[in-house]
């Protein structure tokens, strides 16, 4: 079976392209469901309130992702250090994600 990634910064249509392969019944896979997995940690969930400030919590607890996004396209070097801190964490989740799905 042939895998492809789509790559790219943040809003940049990444997940458009994955919709469209969807409707064209192909079997997809977001990283983006392994980070809000990540984020369910409660160590994980430190760190990242840890580098980007008490006001990324909501009132139910969980990370507001998109004063998450917004900080981050406000400051490059918080997505720096999102980056180097979780990138391990990401792709070791989609290693695992993507065999129990069987690609």
């Amino acid at each position: 079976m042939k895998k492809i990634a789509i790559t790219g910064n943040i809003g940049t249509g990444k997940t458009t392209i994955l919709k469209i392969l969807q409707n064209l019944g192909f079997l997809t896979f977001s990283c983006d469901s392994v980070v809000r997995e990540l984020y369910k940690d409660p160590e994980i969930k430190k760190r990242v309130i840890d580098i980007f400030g008490k006001e990324i919590i909501e009132s139910d607890k969980k990370l507001n992702k998109r004063k998450i996004l917004e900080k981050i396209l406000e400051n490059k070097e918080l997505k720096r250090e999102l980056g180097l801190k979780f990138a391990l964490a990401t792709v070791n989740g989609t290693k695992i994600a993507m065999e129990e799905l069987g690609l």
